[in-house]
């Protein structure tokens, strides 16, 4: 044996791709495992060839022996891969086998008391509160009382009646829209109306976006919930108006800033225990819209049927949703645009661009207009579900404006 083979602990070929795999594996960030599958992948070749090229050396001849090195390291190679494999095989087996009874049951299409499960549901527009249910046992803190984190809060769902998303004659900002759907994602699949749900404003400043150091943050978020409580007219039905207001209290611990509120009681059949004919989103898609025009837009998108079966099977169709535009603008609560076409300019179009820039649902082409004379009467907008693309470039440029804090003065448009 040589001076060299003698101070070698290992093989050539087992050194040589152990110093490559540590070197590597720092510099191109790869994990162990994908050097050791790109090894094994490359010994074969290397052994049927019978030579080892080394950078700045000739290639050596055959001498019997290169094979039988790479052959240990190929075999080495091999087994720490099996190795891997046995233990993410035995830790998924472990897992399965820690599901709680309640969680077999359920698989097996009946509760932890032995009712039946109804089968989950599509999102929004279909009978029974399946998707609801799945999505609040999934996300454990969405509760009354729990604090989580911005990123967390934001992904809490949105449930409420078609007809609370399409309600007209509702004039809020956009802050206080916020507010109200804040609330809204809080609400547990069991809840009858008669709770409480608690926040702090720190808590509701992290998950809007707010800036926290500017003072005005504190009076703005107040003024709010107190004009929440005040009672305005809503149009409930097609020919009925009635006196609401979001909240029947409010109380601010002012050492805390822990802030509790309990919803009216004329909104409880439009929140809680829904069936059928409800929309559910998650809060962080409106959270980056500036515009109250936008936020209420996209309720009254997402409220509408565009055509879920399609959306399962990845069939991105654009449904064409036609509007009445003094109905529209009623809904959007732009009542002040007395001027079809400066509604247009000032609160459709830019409420459509914000919901095409930060939303990752939806995309609302140019919309389309049909008059009667000289004046404006419908205005039909071509929606349709967004593709991955869309969706990742959305999620960026939402991430980017809610780490943007903005002063907390409430009441944009």
């Amino acid at each position: 044996m040589s001076q060299k083979a003698r101070k070698t602990k290992y093989p050539y070929g087992i050194n040589s791709h152990w110093r490559n795999l540590q070197r590597f594996t720092k510099w191109k960030n790869w994990t162990p495992q994908q050097w050791l599958f790109t090894m094994v992948l490359r010994l074969p070749c290397e052994w049927q060839r019978g030579t080892h090229k080394r950078p700045g050396r000739p290639r050596k001849p055959q001498d019997g022996r290169g094979a039988d090195r790479r052959g240990a390291a190929l075999i080495a190679g091999a087994l720490l891969l099996i190795g891997r494999a046995a233990q993410i095989t035995r830790r998924d087996g472990l897992e399965e086998q820690g599901a709680t009874g309640s969680n077999r049951k359920a698989q097996d299409g009946r509760s932890a008391s032995g009712a039946a499960v109804p089968p989950a549901q599509p999102d929004g527009h279909q009978d029974g509160p399946g998707s609801r249910q799945t999505e609040n046992k999934r996300k454990k803190g969405q509760g009354m009382g729990e604090k989580q984190t911005p990123e967390r809060a934001r992904k809490n769902y949105i449930v409420e009646s078609n007809s609370i998303a399409q309600t007209k004659q509702n004039d809020l900002t956009a802050q206080q829209m916020k507010i109200a759907l804040f609330f809204i994602s809080k609400i547990r699949l069991n809840d009858t109306g008669a709770e409480r749900y608690t926040a702090t404003i720190g808590e509701m400043c992290d998950t809007f976006g707010i800036d926290k150091t500017n003072g005005a943050y504190y009076v703005g978020l107040k003024n709010d919930l107190i004009k929440m409580t005040q009672r305005e007219w809503v149009r409930i039905k097609p020919d009925t108006i009635a006196t609401i207001s979001w909240f029947s209290d409010v109380e601010i611990h002012e050492g805390s800033g822990k802030v509790t509120v309990s919803f009216h009681e004329k909104l409880f059949p439009e929140l809680f225990n829904l069936r059928k004919n409800f929309t559910k989103f998650e809060l962080g898609e409106v959270l980056p819209f500036k515009s109250k025009y936008a936020i209420k837009l996209y309720q009254v998108l997402v409220s509408k049927n565009m055509g879920e079966k399609e959306r399962q099977l990845n069939l991105l169709k654009t449904a064409e949703i036609d509007f009445d535009i003094e109905d529209l603008k009623l809904m959007l609560y732009a009542v002040k645009y007395k001027n079809n076409a400066d509604f247009l300019k000032w609160a459709l179009v830019p409420a459509i661009k914000q919901i095409n820039r930060y939303s990752e649902e939806i995309r609302i082409e140019e919309p389309i207009t049909e008059r009667e004379g000289n004046k404006i009467k419908t205005v039909i907008l071509p929606v349709r579900y967004t593709n991955a693309e869309e969706r990742l470039k959305a999620r960026k440029a939402a991430q980017r404006a809610l780490n943007k804090k903005q002063k907390g003065q409430g009441g944009q448009e």
